[in-house]
């Protein structure tokens, strides 16, 4: 049975989790005060690697599964992803090189390839998103699965008690909405599901 989803949040990561929801039949409502190009995600950059990531059965999951889809969309004629190399320098001794497993292909970067002040360094080419092309076309791709955008301040989860069964707050967290929650549920972070009804 489809639920009522409502996604706080227009940005990169509002937006990928409600194409997630729709994808799988869910109806989705994306809620914001700011419009997709307004918001933080819109001057940043992107490149596929795990900082700073949990060692996690899981998020070697997502590590592996994001990387095989903006693998894919460098592919498509309108690509919005490119594949760039580079070196992934490091300044530890013992560096953790666990992210590499996920790569077809990768090398020791050579001396004359690091930079002062480094130890070491892998080449390779990763996925490089090119958030000015990618976020109008990440929107444009959610609006054809049927998600609907509504544009106002959300004070309170509260407030979206009788229109949904999931609400999954995907904003910064000095917004509002996060700040509320947080007082309520724990520590902030960017992607959270906050509330859900049972049965």
């Amino acid at each position: 049975m489809a639920r009522r989803v409502t996604v706080i949040g227009a940005g990169v990561i509002g937006l990928s989790v409600a194409h997630e929801f729709a994808s799988n039949g869910d109806e989705v409502t994306v809620v914001a005060d700011q419009d997709t190009m307004e918001t933080v995600s819109s001057v940043s950059a992107a490149l596929w690697f795990p900082f700073r990531s949990e060692r996690s059965e899981l998020a070697d999951q997502l590590l592996a599964r994001s990387l095989e889809r903006f693998v894919a969309l460098t592919a498509e004629s309108d690509a919005v992803v490119r594949m760039r190399t580079g070196t992934v320098v490091e300044r530890l001794a013992d560096p953790d090189r666990s992210w590499t497993s996920h790569l077809a292909q990768f090398e020791e970067a050579s001396a004359a390839q690091l930079p002062e002040g480094t130890t070491s360094g892998v080449r390779a080419a990763l996925p490089f998103i090119e958030i000015p092309r990618y976020l109008p076309w990440l929107k444009a791709r959610v609006q054809s699965l049927g998600i609907t955008f509504e544009y106002r301040t959300v004070a309170s989860i509260k407030e979206l008690a009788n229109e949904s069964d999931l609400v999954v707050i995907a904003v910064a967290s000095s917004s509002a909405a996060t700040k509320a929650s947080t007082r309520s549920v724990g520590r902030s972070c960017g992607s959270r599901i906050l509330g859900s009804k049972s049965g």
